[in-house]
């Protein structure tokens, strides 16, 4: 039998695992950039959120 084994990892495309993760450096004023980007779609949020099964 043969495995079908793509190099290590095998997450799919992306980054290598032994790389680091970029973090924001003032996350605080990140979060708050982040939220007016998505400021205009906030009806959409509310209905996603509140359509959701319990």
């Amino acid at each position: 039998m043969s495995k079908n084994v793509r190099g290590h990892g095998g997450f799919g495309p992306g980054r290598p695992s032994h790389m680091p993760v970029q973090k924001a450096k003032d996350f605080k004023k990140t979060f708050k950039r982040l939220m007016s980007y998505l400021r205009p779609h906030k009806a959409v949020f509310y209905l996603l959120f509140l359509s959701r099964p319990f």
